[in-house]
């Protein structure tokens, strides 16, 4: 959890905390058979964001850790192949009202739902498909 962006100890390190965005950060990650498969997240990048996350972080807190039960559960109900798992997940963030990037391993963005396409003002295609 970072709730000030670019003063957070977790942030010292980065390179790019002179031109970073973002003004708070909440992530859990996503532990399925003992192994972190993807990290759920809000992301302030306004201040009004950041104010609302300072002023409920339990209940967001709750909320991100909550989401990522629910997905593991799904997981664990539908282990019929990666393939199934992951058609489960796209179809998962495509659904949500909140902006997904998914990141590879080579640090590249793999997919995006319509929402994060649309804030960041991009069009389906400008990134790596190779994830589908």
């Amino acid at each position: 959890m970072v709730t000030h962006s670019r003063f957070d100890p977790l942030c010292k390190g980065c390179t790019s905390k002179d031109s970073c965005k973002e003004k708070a950060f909440l992530g859990t990650p996503v532990i399925y058979q003992e192994q972190c498969v993807g990290v759920i997240s809000l992301v302030a990048l306004t201040c009004e964001q950041q104010e609302r996350i300072n002023d409920n972080l339990r209940e967001f807190s709750d909320y991100v850790r909550h989401v990522s039960s629910i997905f593991v559960s799904r997981l664990l109900e539908d282990q019929g192949g990666s393939d199934n798992i992951q058609k489960m997940f796209l179809t998962m963030i495509e659904n949500m009202d909140q902006g997904v990037l998914v990141v590879g391993h080579d640090q590249k963005v793999k997919f995006a739902n319509h929402t994060a396409l649309k804030i960041l003002g991009a069009k389906a295609g400008e990134y790596d498909r190779s994830a589908h």
